[in-house]
């Protein structure tokens, strides 16, 4: 019988950052003095979509994960939504 191996994971409950279009959730982690690295999620989304590849990169980098507006904890943004055409 094989061992499953279970990837080490880091799902934080997300910081708020409240702006005048509203709520953003965010997280941050890793050395506060390391080079800092910025994930922004696909579409749909959220912050946990890295929660596989914080583990390893901690160490090394500080990793800060955004919800865009309206995906997560982040509320909507109607000027975020607005198409390039409109």
């Amino acid at each position: 019988m094989t061992e499953e191996r279970v990837l080490p994971t880091s799902d934080p409950e997300p910081s708020v950052f409240l702006r005048p279009a509203g709520r953003l959730t965010y997280v941050d982690e890793g050395p506060r003095d390391a080079p800092a690295f910025l994930a922004l999620h696909g579409i749909p989304g959220s912050v946990r979509d890295f929660r596989y590849l914080a583990p390893p990169l901690m160490p090394h980098i500080r990793l800060v994960r955004v919800d865009l507006p309206g995906f997560g904890g982040s509320e909507a943004d109607e000027a975020a939504t607005r198409s390039f055409g409109g």
